[in-house]
């Protein structure tokens, strides 16, 4: 088969309807359905979720349909090398996106951060929600709003806002910033001071910032093995769905072998009980035959026979 997707026509014209209705143009609909059914199928989710998280996450962080293959693959990457589905994913990004796209914290980055979470069992509204509390309270610290507490806090770490924001008080990414928060927090508490180290992350992040705080700081290895197998994900959802369709297309053909032998056996089963009934049936034939080629005697059943049909 030469098929490319095991969705049917219906549910594709469907999802195109929904892109329509979302405001999206005819280029912008080519564009963007065949990686929405392509991430529907590696991630194993209907086209339907698939549409609207692809459509809901490019508008969010500014990205032009054009590049929807890029965001199917690293989305689809990001539900398969985690223990989060896609739609985990969509749900912590419905909370945190708006959050990240204004401090310009990159797609990829937020959903290396929302892996992380769910790895550590922290998945969907919960994931969004301390990580948007996480950020928003990082980003309040580095201005003139932040409170004495989250200055205090930094300081506690050894850090100041000129080691977590560039020449123009841009915060560095997110990934740097928590490996500066993880090595303070070591250098100054290691393994001990348990209650500080809480008390720390609290007022610099939130009690709801926290959780996401303390799972990327304590280890910022982890956060950075994810961000990167992200940045090798072109590509990636085409490979999964090609080796999807080998595999159902071989399934295919097993099942199409199996109902052969299924058939084989079925009539080597049924072959004893068949042949003295096919032998009956022709040697029943074999006798009419006989009858009516036998001179006079033929044309007289012939004629019986007429005469029952027409009184009938």
């Amino acid at each position: 088969s030469n098929r490319s997707t095991v969705f049917s026509s219906m549910e594709i014209a469907k999802s195109m309807r929904e892109m329509a209705l979302a405001g999206l143009n005819a280029r912008e609909i080519i564009q963007t359905i065949g990686p929405a059914s392509k991430l529907a199928m590696a991630t194993m989710e209907s086209t339907d979720v698939a549409t609207d998280i692809l459509m809901a996450t490019m508008r969010s962080f500014n990205i032009d349909m054009a590049n929807a293959a890029s965001v199917t693959d690293l989305l689809s990457k990001a539900a398969i090398e985690s223990m989060i589905d896609l739609k985990d994913l969509g749900e912590s990004l419905n909370y945190v996106k708006a959050t990240s796209s204004t401090l310009g914290i990159s797609l990829q980055e937020t959903t290396a951060m929302i892996m992380a979470l769910g790895n550590a069992g922290i998945k969907g509204s919960m994931a969004g929600v301390s990580l948007e509390n996480m950020m928003r309270y990082l980003a309040l610290s580095m201005g003139q709003f932040g409170s004495a507490n989250q200055k205090k806090a930094l300081a506690a770490l050894g850090l100041t806002m000129q080691d977590i924001t560039d020449q123009k008080g841009n915060m560095l990414s997110m990934l740097e910033v928590m490996e500066k928060i993880g090595v303070g927090m070591n250098r100054i508490f290691g393994d001990e001071r348990n209650v500080d180290k809480q008390s720390v992350l609290s007022r610099l992040f939130g009690i709801r910032g926290k959780r996401s705080a303390a799972i990327l700081a304590n280890n910022p290895e982890s956060f950075r093995t994810l961000f990167n197998k992200l940045k090798g994900a072109d590509g990636s959802t085409e490979t999964v769905v090609r080796d999807l369709m080998k595999e159902l297309n071989a399934s295919i053909k097993r099942a199409g072998n199996e109902l052969g032998n299924v058939w084989i056996k079925f009539t080597e089963a049924i072959t004893p009980i068949l042949q003295p009934l096919v032998y009956l049936v022709t040697k029943v034939a074999e006798a009419f035959t006989w009858l009516f080629k036998t001179p006079y005697l033929g044309e007289f059943f012939s004629a019986a026979i007429a005469g029952f049909i027409a009184i009938k």
